[in-house]
């Protein structure tokens, strides 16, 4: 039995529901952890949250307080799929870690799935085509970022470590495999997370975990004085243009639905996070 994690903030709402649809013909459960401040301590939009879980009352999300205990971005990012992992159902065997802006590729993961004996590793790390500004200019270099894992080995010294999902992999014990592609060599996940507007980029640079690594906003901003120009300020990749793989609104906004009782939306206190902190900490072995 298979559940996706997949990390999420109003800031990803574009790409919200490609992700959801995208795994829910091979997950049994999905969760989207949500924190009520982005992670720079700015509040979320209330009314923007409340819309997009009514929208999507087919998954479910788990909200998550925000505290100014100084941890850093990489920390709240960990804690989302810590938070997600407490409430992975008894059944699930292996938990894919996505971020909202990942898209999978379905039937070829499922191919995938059906032909390939993930059974026998412990760890999986998938290939991805990484894509920026538009969702047409597509990088030549290939990523190697979302993460299968088996629940069994999961704890929470190996979720919260500073390396995020990669850190994951590294430290993880068991069978290993990773830059993993399709049946046909292709990767089978689409990773938009630079498919922005100059003003979503700048949100998002201002609160996502590598945010003290540079002077993002600058690069942004001059990123957004031109034209494309064939290659990106964060890895230097160059890049082919094709035809987009999905049709990213970024300019659409959440609709409110009225009649949504919310059953789908568990909200954590503080004192909640804190037990399962604890718990997943020191539980060696979740079950």
């Amino acid at each position: 039995m298979f559940a996706t994690i997949i990390n999420f903030c109003s800031n990803d709402y574009p790409y919200l529901r490609h992700c959801i649809d995208a795994v829910k013909p091979f997950s049994k459960q999905v969760i989207v952890p949500v924190c009520d401040h982005f992670f720079d301590g700015k509040s979320e939009n209330r009314d923007v949250l409340n819309a997009i879980y009514a929208e999507n009352g087919d998954v479910g999300f788990i909200e998550f307080p925000f505290n100014q205990d100084g941890h850093s971005s990489v920390y709240w990012h960990n804690l989302a799929r810590l938070i997600g992992t407490y409430f992975l159902e008894r059944e699930v065997e292996y938990v894919l870690f996505l971020d909202c802006d990942e898209v999978v590729d379905s039937s070829r993961f499922i191919e995938w799935l059906k032909e390939i004996p993930y059974q026998e590793t412990d760890a999986v790390r998938f290939l991805g085509y990484w894509y920026f500004r538009e969702s047409r200019f597509r990088a030549k270099t290939w990523e190697n970022t979302p993460l299968l894992m088996r629940k069994a080995i999961l704890n929470g010294s190996l979720i919260m470590n500073e390396g995020e999902r990669s850190g994951m992999f590294r430290l993880a014990l068991g069978e290993k495999k990773e830059k993993v592609a399709g049946i046909d060599g292709l990767p089978m996940v689409h990773h938009y997370s630079w498919v922005r507007t100059r003003e979503q980029l700048l949100q998002k640079v201002a609160s996502w975990g590598h945010n003290w690594q540079r002077d993002w906003k600058a690069q942004v901003e001059e990123e957004f004085s031109r034209p494309f120009n064939g290659r990106d300020f964060v890895h230097g990749y160059e890049f082919d243009e094709v035809a987009p793989r999905h049709a990213i609104d970024l300019q659409k906004t959440p609709m409110h639905t009225a009649a949504c009782d919310y059953s789908h939306v568990r909200k954590l206190s503080s004192k909640d996070v804190i037990k399962i902190d604890i718990s997943l900490t020191y539980e060696i072995i979740l079950h």
